[in-house]
């Protein structure tokens, strides 16, 4: 997990605790409010990380609650420092679906991905250029041209090595001529590189020849928090992260989550296997040589 997960996870994850151990200490959103004397709608707003939440709030419900571990006391003070610390992408101006997404995926255990285009985690600076020049407005990323390939870059670099990733992409994402041929090709070789690598990328690839499947309709990402590295429940539930033109959309009940996971497991069954994926992306980058 990195060690600054950024304020929108440290949030997160300080809700979901005080949450818990309101629950434990069996009060009611109304009895916490009433004990300390303000409205039940900032007790409810804290818990579900819709406000930033301060260190001298975080105290009063840990001494509420009557919470005296010293261990527990440390992480969720911890958490509320961390909670006003910048994160590194602060430098851009984001959307807040943006910065949500930012936020979440830097800090998710496993990432699960699939794409009709190369994801933007693997995507190499000029592919990047040919891909946002093709969507001039982005009411989710308000962002100078400039920045906006910087800030894609740098996703990649900011993600924690325990990360899992697994990306699926079907071929028309190798297939579409993004950015010129010596682009193209430049993105394939790059795919085939940190794919090939002992601690690389799990890359699989749906051909054309296997037909219609589960994720024709849409790309979609899956972020899995599981626990932290003291073994401690991270506090982070599950997501699904669906980009659109109109901005990112996400579903985080359980169900829908569940019926992600379940279509990328589908997705894996139809996809080639890792080796066969690099010789298939060996070939069309062999085939866009001059």
């Amino acid at each position: 997990m990195s060690t600054n997960p950024g304020p929108i996870v440290s949030r997160r994850q300080l809700g979901a605790a005080l949450r818990q151990l309101r629950l434990d200490a069996r009060k009611t959103i109304k009895d916490a409010a009433e004990d300390l004397q303000v409205h039940p709608a900032k007790i409810s707003r804290l818990e579900t990380a819709q406000r930033n939440i301060s260190v001298p709030d975080v105290l009063a419900l840990l001494n509420l609650y009557g919470v005296t571990d010293k261990s527990t006391r440390e992480r969720l003070m911890k958490l509320a420092r961390e909670n006003k610390q910048p994160a590194w992408w602060d430098k851009f101006t984001l959307g807040p679906a943006l910065e949500k997404f930012i936020g979440l995926e830097g800090s998710a255990n496993k990432i699960s991905d699939f794409q009709l285009l190369i994801p933007g985690l693997l995507q190499i600076r000029r592919y990047t250029t040919a891909v946002l020049d093709a969507f001039p407005s982005r009411p989710d990323l308000p962002l100078a041209r400039e920045d906006a390939i910087e800030l894609r870059a740098m996703r990649r670099e900011k993600l924690s090595p325990e990360t899992v990733l697994d990306v699926i992409i079907d071929e028309t994402a190798v297939r579409r001529i993004v950015g010129g041929r010596e682009v193209m090709r430049d993105q394939l070789e790059h795919l085939i590189r940190v794919s090939s690598s002992p601690d690389g990328v799990s890359l699989r690839l749906i051909p054309f020849a296997s037909g219609a499947h589960a994720g024709a309709m849409s790309g979609f990402t899956v972020l899995q928090f599981d626990s932290d590295s003291d073994g401690s429940s991270s506090g982070l539930t599950d997501v699904v992260y669906i980009e659109a033109i109109s901005g990112g959309i996400y579903l985080e009940r359980p169900e829908d989550v569940s019926e992600y996971l379940s279509a990328f497991s589908s997705l894996r069954e139809r996809a080639l296997t890792a080796a066969k994926t690099i010789k298939f992306l060996q070939a069309i980058a062999e085939d866009l040589r001059p």
